[in-house]
């Protein structure tokens, strides 16, 4: 695990909505970005959606228009994932809901990264513990669950598994609380973590109070 080391590249494992919101919360916050999807296309789309949504930011006053040029500096891109990850601190995985697939990435990217690097899965719903299956090092798992949208939204949920370090869970939070995010500790993982049952709670009484 990290011991006082700064957290400062980042790897970010698909370029949907949430992995490109991400990647740009961390861009703003100072950091390399390493994007890595399978297709060049989607690279690039979530490349230029990261650009225009810092020129909208730089015109709105949120971020000022001198940093969005040594922002999409820091940003690279890589079709191979031991390419995206061979260099990271930490990676976030943000593909699809599909435990087979993120088992495989998982396990992908512990082969290909540094020993210390931190592997964060964006699920929210599934299991650390069972994401994390294949990977020899479970110590470093862990969920970081972002709010969509993921630039704008400044809380995360940060779960902490049955096998993570409490390194992990502190090392974690320092990075996010360091990009200006306000990440939610939670000690132990529960179905549906917090912010998704309060949603679906909010949901069932509106549902309730239209009937």
């Amino acid at each position: 695990m990290p011991s006082g080391k700064e957290l400062r590249r980042i790897a970010i494992l698909g370029t949907g909505i949430m992995g490109r919101g991400i990647a740009q919360s961390f861009l703003m916050g100072g950091c390399h970005v390493a994007l890595h999807d399978v297709q060049e296309a989607a690279i690039a789309s979530a490349r230029a959606s990261i650009l225009q949504n810092m020129v909208l930011w730089g015109q709105a006053g949120l971020l000022g228009e001198e940093e969005i040029a040594p922002a999409m500096a820091r940003l690279s891109q890589a079709i191979r994932l031991d390419e995206a990850v061979a260099a990271a601190d930490f990676v976030v995985e943000a593909v699809s809901e599909d435990l087979s697939l993120k088992q495989k990435i998982f396990q992908q990217t512990e082969r290909h990264c540094g020993a210390d690097t931190i592997i964060a899965s964006n699920t929210s719903s599934l299991s650390i513990r069972e994401i994390g299956k294949l990977v020899n090092n479970r110590r470093r798992t862990i969920i970081t669950h972002w709010i969509n949208p993921p630039h704008i939204i400044p809380a995360v949920e940060v779960v902490k598994g049955a096998d993570t370090a409490e390194e992990t869970m502190d090392a974690t939070c320092a990075l996010l609380a360091r990009i200006g995010k306000v990440p939610i500790r939670i000690s132990r993982e529960i179905p549906g973590l917090l912010i998704n049952r309060i949603q679906i709670a909010m949901i069932r009484e509106i549902c309730d109070l239209y009937a």
